[in-house]
């Protein structure tokens, strides 16, 4: 069995592991590249809140927690932070979103690896063919893609996409008359990234988040507690 087909929970949560976490505010002011690696919850401006819920987004990879867990866990966090709970729509699409980027990154490094890219030719876009996909998604639906090229919309590249990818090999590329510089991307699409401020998992590097404004001695409990998450 080729090594892309399957995706072990190990390389989708070493993603995860690696998304910082700050405050909307913060995240506003990143580039687009960066913001892939961050991680933040409008209205939460307690990095340790914050953690503990990209912490249950984590768990939920490697556990395979289902969106009423989640939820539960998400309320109980809250709660004894203080907190007000989050409208049910927020906490699925922090769920959905989370889940999703850190399975679409593994996805994108496997299929960028060295040792198995030059078999490669790229990746198609596959929706869920359902009635919820959203229109400038399904203008996608089965476009190939070579690899390098529109690495923005390898999904999820918006909040609550539910959409996948599925590699295509040289051979199939050629069996289909594929090139690389391939059909452009419907318009609509290109609008929609346009205008979102979410950045697909395969667009993005690591980096080293600004810590000066925040309170000395919570900054250094965040630290002790992140462990081997080390900034």
């Amino acid at each position: 069995m080729p090594p892309w087909t399957e995706l072990p929970f190990s390389q989708a949560r070493a993603f995860l592991l690696r998304k910082k976490v700050m405050t909307r505010e913060a995240f506003d002011a990143l580039l687009a590249e960066e913001r892939a690696l961050a991680f933040t919850v409008t209205g939460v401006n307690r990095l340790d809140v914050l953690q503990h819920i990209l912490d249950a987004v984590t768990d939920a990879v490697a556990e395979g927690t289902t969106l009423a867990e989640f939820a539960g866990d998400l309320d109980g966090v809250l709660s004894t932070a203080g907190l007000d709970p989050l409208e049910p729509w927020r906490g699925e699409t922090i769920f959905r979103t989370g889940v999703q980027s850190a399975y679409g990154r593994g996805r994108w490094e496997q299929m960028t690896d060295p040792d198995i890219a030059g078999e490669i030719f790229g990746w198609r876009y596959l929706t869920v063919g359902d009635d919820r996909v959203r229109k400038e998604h399904a203008a996608l639906e089965s476009h190939v893609f070579a690899t390098g090229e529109g690495d923005a919309f390898f999904p999820p590249w918006d909040f609550q996409c539910r959409c996948s990818s599925e590699v295509v090999l040289n051979d199939e590329a050629a069996a289909e008359g594929l090139a690389v510089g391939g059909r452009a991307v419907p318009p609509e699409s290109q609008e929609a990234l346009l205008s979102s401020d979410f950045v697909s998992p395969a667009v993005s590097y690591d980096y080293r988040p600004d810590l000066s404004g925040f309170d000395p001695g919570l900054v250094g409990r965040f630290l002790a507690e992140k462990g081997d998450r080390g900034l």
